[in-house]
């Protein structure tokens, strides 16, 4: 059987992954805060998770959020998009504006 020791190198690369793991389990968790948002004000992020929550779908502010400047994660939209409640998505938003509905907005760590 092989030498099952871990290399100095390896293990500062464990170190890493495990890094990330943590991170990515505490943005998705919501453990860096969150906000609840639930007017037309252009809210800055950065945000890792929306959450609609309430008894209505969200109607998100494309151009409000796009005029924030920097942010690709809307680049595949040119018209106001809705989130069905109770619906969560994830991705980088630097920004948001609702037109209606309320979200629960996570922080990014």
């Amino acid at each position: 059987m092989g030498d099952t020791k871990t290399s100095p190198a390896s293990k500062g690369d464990l170190k890493r992954v495990e890094k990330a793991i943590e991170q990515m389990s505490s943005n998705m968790m919501g453990c860096c805060g969150a906000d609840y948002i639930d007017d037309a004000n252009v809210i800055t992020g950065p945000y890792t998770a929306i959450q609609v929550v309430g008894t209505a779908d969200a109607v998100l502010d494309y151009s409000k959020m796009a005029a924030c400047g920097g942010d690709k994660a809307y680049g595949g939209f040119d018209v106001d998009f809705t989130i069905p409640k109770g619906s969560i998505i994830y991705g980088k938003f630097n920004c948001l504006a609702l037109v209606s509905g309320a979200i629960i907005a996570y922080k990014c760590c």
